[in-house]
């Protein structure tokens, strides 16, 4: 067992059972677990998760599931930032719900980390829309 800490994720509802399957959820759990729905987006709140859930979330991303999580900090790593979106994955150190990059010696930004928030920005933003998509598509179903 890894170190454990909390994930909230945001996912579209109609992936529930992907996002069941990955995190190991058993049907009959449902009504333990902290998820909460509305208009077609789903966000789960998860506690005492192992490696903040790192692992699942890979596995979501490759079967194509679309989602944003937010991980707290565990014995021996940090917060992180994670995104998957239409099978690309990225994860990112974070402080405080914000990406962040470390900074070298001369005072430069490292550049992997600066590419690893650059590729964050563009899938988040990515999955963000589509999930917004699905949020508005089912917010104008229920006014009808």
């Amino acid at each position: 067992m890894g170190d454990r800490t909390w994930v909230r994720i945001t996912y579209a509802e109609q992936s529930e059972p992907a996002v069941m399957e990955a995190f190991n959820w058993q049907p009959s759990q449902v009504q333990f677990l902290d998820i909460r729905e509305e208009h077609g987006i789903a966000t789960a709140n998860i506690d005492e998760l192992n490696w903040g859930g790192i692992d699942e979330m890979r596995a979501l991303a490759k079967k194509g599931v679309t989602f944003l999580a937010h991980s707290g900090a565990g014995g021996s790593y940090g917060e992180a930032l994670s995104a998957g979106c239409r099978g690309e994955f990225v994860e990112v150190s974070a402080h405080e719900g914000d990406p962040v990059c470390l900074v070298r010696d001369n005072g430069k930004a490292d550049p992997e980390g600066m590419q690893h928030i650059r590729t964050y920005q563009r899938l988040s933003r990515k999955a963000n829309r589509e999930l917004q998509r699905i949020r508005a598509t089912h917010k104008e179903a229920a006014e009808t």
